[in-house]
């Protein structure tokens, strides 16, 4: 419950990045059935947390789904498509 306080009275690191602009995320999901017994679900999700991923939601399927800011989203009119690759 503190912790959940904390959180709240603070802003969240991507909204530090770029505040006022629309952020671009990826996205990917741990299957937390599949983790070894051996090893704390909140262990590996602690892990991805210190690589950028934010937990979105965990699924009935027990899938914790993830995302992390990779920087602003694409300007209105222009896709991905029509810009230069580097």
């Amino acid at each position: 419950m503190r912790a959940a306080a904390q959180c709240a009275s603070r802003p969240c690191k991507g909204a530090d990045l770029l505040r006022g602009a629309s952020l671009k995320y990826e996205y990917t999901k741990i299957d937390l059935g599949a983790v070894s017994t051996k090893v704390s679900d909140t262990d590996v999700l602690n892990d991805a947390g210190r690589d950028g991923w934010e937990l979105v939601t965990i699924a009935a399927n027990n899938c914790a789904y993830l995302r992390r800011v990779v920087g602003p989203a694409p300007e209105a009119g222009i896709s991905s498509r029509s810009r230069p690759q580097r």
